[in-house]
C-alpha cells in the first residue's frame, strides 16, 4: 500500500471504506468546548486526547494552543 492509498475514504471500485483512516479536526472548534456532538465526542475521545497530547508536544504550550 503506498502513501497516497492510506489516505483514500473510497476503494478501488468507488465504494466508501468501512472506517475511514483520515480525521479532519478543526482544533478552534475542538478547543470552544460545544462544536462536537456528545455522541461523536464519546466515540472519538481516545484520538481527541491523543491529538491534544501531540500539540502539546509540538507547540511547548501547556495549553496546547499557539498564539
Amino acid at each position: 500500500m503506498d502513501a497516497v492509498e492510506l489516505f483514500r475514504h473510497f476503494d478501488e471500485h468507488g465504494n466508501p471504506i468501512p472506517r475511514p483512516r483520515t480525521l479532519l479536526i478543526d482544533s478552534e472548534q475542538l478547543e470552544s468546548g460545544d462544536a462536537l456532538d456528545d455522541n461523536f465526542r464519546a466515540m472519538a475521545s481516545d484520538e481527541i486526547d491523543r491529538f491534544r497530547r501531540e500539540i502539546v508536544e509540538r507547540s511547548g504550550n501547556p495549553r496546547g494552543i499557539s498564539s
